[in-house]
């Protein structure tokens, strides 16, 4: 018999997977399925070893994928899931095959006329030595997250390292221009966008160490910002909106976004399908701003699976 929506839910928690972000998931995976337990839920938690789904999943009334980059965000695991007939949170199969291509993504988002950084993809160490000549550049893997491999380059004889480095995570590799201004990110709960939040980082660069280390210190998440107006802050919004439509994302995303404040131009730089999910983490972040704890979110996105047709 099917669960009134107001009733428990029997829910699969996928957590951990085999992506570098790996170890995140099994936090992010964790702090949902307490939180989804604290709303009333039944829930059980899966890690996920391998590439595909375990034999023994059995029933659920939805389950949330908490997992990111390979076999989490690229499609894979959606389109099994939807092969299972499982119903679940986050973006279908085909769009989630498209997101996980960062070089894909901030094509398709320039087409429809949102500003996004240059850049190019490579799949060689020898293209990337003859064609870049313009400095500073980011460096990063094309289809991971979190800031794994990523690295600036300041100049010409530090390309070929960051490049390597890039290629250890990814077969692909996507170098873009270096954009200076306010690294901001925007989260969306069913197409609406949450308050934005302003990260302001010890040396400027928003990478694995200002997410997770803190070797150079604290980074700080304003949220509201403290330090772009408010009107910028509604552009970003309806940015994030267009970017929710654009790509195809299902329940929530997370666009992340730099403000240079002397051209006043807003740059998209990437978009995160099922971002990290902690209560510290950006989306939660934002969705407190409106009223929205951590365990009504999570309630909310299995609720909302559980309800889709």
């Amino acid at each position: 018999m099917r669960l009134e929506a107001t009733k428990p839910l029997e829910v699969i928690v996928l957590k951990g997977g085999i992506s570098l972000e790996r170890n995140i998931s099994l936090a992010s995976g964790g702090a949902v399925a307490e939180a989804l337990r604290k709303s009333g839920h039944q829930v059980r938690e899966i890690d996920i070893v391998e590439g595909c789904l375990p034999n023994d999943m059995g029933t659920a009334d939805v389950v949330f994928p908490v997992l990111h980059g390979d076999f989490g965000e690229d499609g894979k695991l959606q389109a099994l899931l939807d092969e299972a007939g499982y119903k679940y949170v986050g973006t279908g199969a085909q769009a989630s095959a498209v997101t996980i291509d960062k070089y894909e993504t901030v094509c398709l988002l320039r087409n429809k006329g949102i500003d996004v950084a240059a850049s190019q993809v490579l799949k060689s160490v020898d293209q990337a030595l003859s064609t870049i000549h313009k400095f500073p550049v980011i460096v990063k893997p094309n289809s991971q997250g979190s800031s794994f491999g990523m690295s600036i380059v300041e100049e010409e004889a530090e390309l070929g390292v960051a490049i390597r480095k890039a290629f250890t995570a990814d077969e692909k590799v996507l170098v873009e221009e270096f954009i200076c201004g306010s690294e901001t990110s925007v989260g969306l709960l069913f197409g609406k966008a949450l308050p934005v939040v302003e990260i302001v980082t010890p040396e400027g660069f928003y990478d694995y160490d200002a997410k997770y280390v803190f070797s150079k210190g604290e980074t700080i998440y304003n949220c509201p910002p403290q330090n772009i107006p408010r009107f910028v802050q509604e552009r970003m919004q309806a940015i994030a909106e267009t970017c929710y439509t654009v790509t195809g994302a299902r329940d929530l995303l997370r666009v992340d976004m730099i403000w240079q404040q002397e051209s006043d131009r807003i740059v998209v730089l990437e978009v995160n399908t099922m971002p990290g999910f902690t209560s510290s983490s950006l989306l939660p972040k934002s969705a407190a701003q409106v009223n929205v704890g951590f365990n009504e979110l999570c309630h909310k996105l299995a609720v909302a699976a559980f309800k889709r047709s």
